[in-house]
């Protein structure tokens, strides 16, 4: 059976800019906290649109996220999560 891409809210802690993918487009090492107070460190899969709205409104450190994982452990999708956990 095929693993599938895996649905997460998560604090956004740090977005530190690695080099662009060979395509030119800008890639990301993102340091994420879960709701239980996990912290992890990952990384934005090559050549996604959406590491160009990293640092935008919404999608900056101390925001919420919702965030799309390859079945590698790679963000394949993040846009901002709307509300905080918690906060109902």
């Amino acid at each position: 059976m095929a693993r599938k891409d895996t649905e997460h809210v998560v604090e956004l802690l740090l977005a530190q800019r690695l080099s662009n993918s060979t395509n030119g487009n800008p890639r990301y090492r993102l340091t994420l906290r879960a709701r239980d107070g996990i912290a992890y460190t990952t990384t934005t899969m090559s050549d996604i649109s959406d590491a160009y709205d990293i640092g935008s409104p919404g999608i900056r450190p101390g925001c919420w996220v919702k965030i799309t994982v390859s079945p590698a452990g790679r963000v394949r999708h993040i846009e901002p999560a709307g509300v905080i956990p918690g906060g109902e």
